[in-house]
């Protein structure tokens, strides 16, 4: 059989190919082994570290987020790009005519802007925790603050609780709603 390959010069090169192949081909499977267990684990910061308080923060000196048109030839491609914690969300001096602008709709038409779901609620309550109880005390303290089981918004003197216990997550949604422009 060896005598065949080595006189046949498309046999051995074929040989040659299918032995370089399989060795890559086994190079390849060892290595996603070694990725996934590897010990090295990046060390990640706490959650609160990572979100930067504006203690000065006064909302009604700051200007809002100037938006250009954005006007194209060609293809257009989704733009998604990482955003650090403290850029969540934003706050100018428009904040409370838009909540002011939000609250009778949420109120008066809870079933056009609260919805609920077993396979949401889960998201919901975990969304509620990070703004209403960890984001939003942190980044705007000056505007939100955190006392005993409750966190209050002095820009518009209504107190939420900090504990999702006993709540609905339609109730989550309008807290949130009544704190938040961005729609959730």
């Amino acid at each position: 059989m060896l005598q065949i390959l080595y006189q046949n010069p498309f046999y051995s090169g074929a040989l040659a190919l299918f032995l370089a192949l399989a060795l890559l081909a086994v190079t390849r499977f060892s290595n996603s082994f070694t990725k996934n267990t590897s010990k090295h684990v990046p060390k990640k910061l706490h959650l609160d570290q990572e979100i930067e308080p504006l203690w000065g923060f006064d909302f009604r000196k700051t200007d809002p987020i100037n938006y250009q048109p954005y006007k194209t030839q060609g293809h257009v491609t989704m733009g998604i790009q990482k955003r650090a914690r403290s850029d969540w969300i934003r706050i100018d001096r428009g904040y409370l005519a838009r909540i002011q602008e939000r609250l009778p709709l949420i109120q008066n038409k809870p079933e056009f802007t609260i919805g609920t779901g077993e396979k949401v609620n889960p998201a919901i309550q975990e969304l509620y925790e990070e703004i209403m109880v960890r984001y939003l005390p942190a980044r705007y303290p000056t505007m939100f603050q955190a006392r005993g089981d409750a966190v209050e918004n002095l820009a518009t003197g209504t107190t939420y609780p900090l504990a999702t216990t006993g709540l609905t997550h339609a109730q989550m949604l309008v807290y949130m709603g009544e704190n938040v422009e961005v729609s959730l």
